[in-house]
């Protein structure tokens, strides 16, 4: 539509400075432990932050929200996750973690439809060891990211000035 800006929004992250991208990824953190989507985030950080230092906060707050929940997890005992653990999806999943570590992360990252949480808590759960874990889950999860934000700032999402024209922020 005629008008739309994203300059209202980008103004006041601007504005907070160097505290504007640490309270995202603090705000990632919290909203995408629990199973909620990260998408939103990553999109998000696109518009406010430009493509380049946004994919930078974005895979930054998805691995340090991956971390958090990794460890709730493995410092909880998993007490929640138990109830789960015979599912098909985590036991197929953790099966994997277990046998094949980096790869396994780094490639179930790659699956769209599998749930960012899911392979979070099933992580935990496994016995795939820490650094190969954060290590795939930002391999795996910057490809993805790079494309969704090349999709937002690029063809299809751009915004359109006061003038009518299509003007690309970022």
């Amino acid at each position: 539509p005629a008008g739309l800006s994203a300059g209202p929004v980008q103004d006041p992250v601007r504005g907070a400075g160097a505290w504007a991208p640490a309270l995202f990824v603090v705000l990632q953190i919290l909203v995408t432990v629990p199973p909620v989507p990260r998408t939103i985030f990553t999109l998000a950080a696109g518009l406010l932050f430009g493509s380049v230092l946004g994919v930078a906060i974005a895979v930054s707050a998805t691995a340090l929200a991956a971390v958090v929940a990794f460890w709730l997890v493995r410092l909880t005992g998993g007490a929640f996750m138990e109830r789960f653990a015979d599912r098909g999806p985590v036991v197929w999943t953790r099966q994997r973690l277990d046998r094949s570590g980096l790869l396994a992360v780094t490639s179930l990252r790659l699956i769209p439809a599998l749930p960012f949480s899911l392979l979070n808590y099933a992580a935990g759960l496994s016995g795939v060891r820490f650094t190969l874990y954060l290590l795939g889950t930002i391999l795996g999860t910057a490809p993805g990211t790079i494309g969704e934000q090349d999709g937002c700032e690029g063809r299809g999402a751009s915004i359109t000035d006061r003038r009518g024209g299509s003007t690309r922020r970022g």
